[in-house]
């Protein structure tokens, strides 16, 4: 196949891969409801998976989408809800998710996503989310993958893994419980764009060495140290990455997501 003709099928395969949103309202635009002051609720496809914030918590789930406009987003997993102010956040944060999982259309026109529901009811209009640079902001863990159980697993409540990405090869976090630093190797100025092949060979890669961390044991919250050593190991296996909007996956050896991230605010 020409290389053209690989770009065409990409495209029809995963129309909305490598694309990062932000909500700007919810319903029809005569009957809008505009989003409350100071929120926001973002959304981001990769591959077959979904992600982002609903303004309280953040979600990671499965989509199917193809060229015709046909969208479906499976129920997805979730953090704890963290809503504060203002009054009606979590009421707004409920909204969005459902009219989220009732979307079955999706148009691109003019950079704005428009998302429809049967009888082309008009649910969501979300513009492009602004990307954050990898390098300087703290990436703070949200979804890891369980090895033993083989699945995805929200961060447990109120334990924040996290790592900040310096120049000069040198990162540093904490897993939830220590603090650590660990070196890397891989350009993180690159802005991936999924645009030119179906298979995953162009990603950029990123590795780690040893990380090096305090030796503490932490008893409290529930699942903390669990969290940190899954954190640690599967560092220890990236080998790819792939950022959209503010959101970064890590990959194994054979493109298998590892650990999702969200910029912190």
């Amino acid at each position: 196949a020409t290389s053209q003709a690989v770009v065409e099928e990409t495209v029809s395969a995963y129309p909305l891969a490598a694309t990062a949103w932000e909500l700007q309202f919810i319903g029809e635009p005569e009957e809008r409801l505009p989003m409350l002051p100071n929120t926001r609720a973002t959304v981001v496809y990769f591959w077959d998976r979904y992600t982002g914030f609903d303004g309280c918590g953040w979600f990671l789930g499965v989509y199917g989408a193809d060229a015709e406009g046909v969208l479906r987003m499976n129920t997805p997993a979730k953090t704890p809800h963290y809503c504060a102010e203002p009054p009606g956040l979590e009421t707004q944060a409920s909204t969005y998710m459902s009219a989220l999982l009732n979307v079955t259309e999706y148009e691109i026109e003019e950079e704005q996503l428009t998302a429809y529901t049967v009888d082309d009811q008009r649910m969501l209009t979300f513009d492009p989310e602004k990307p954050v640079p990898i390098l300087g902001p703290r990436w703070e863990l949200k979804f890891w993958w369980h090895t033993e159980d083989e699945r995805w697993l929200p961060v447990a409540p109120a334990v924040t893994s996290s790592i900040t990405f310096a120049e000069g090869g040198e990162a540093s976090g904490s897993g939830g419980c220590n603090e650590y630093t660990v070196s890397y190797e891989g350009d993180l100025q690159i802005e991936m764009v999924m645009a030119s092949t179906p298979e995953n060979s162009e990603l950029p890669a990123l590795t780690f060495g040893q990380i090096e961390a305090s030796t503490a044991e932490c008893a409290e919250p529930d699942g903390i140290m669990e969290q940190e050593d899954g954190f640690f190991a599967l560092l220890d296996e990236v080998a790819y990455y792939f950022k959209m909007g503010g959101m970064t996956m890590m990959m194994d050896a054979d493109f298998e997501p590892l650990l999702m991230f969200a910029a912190a605010s």
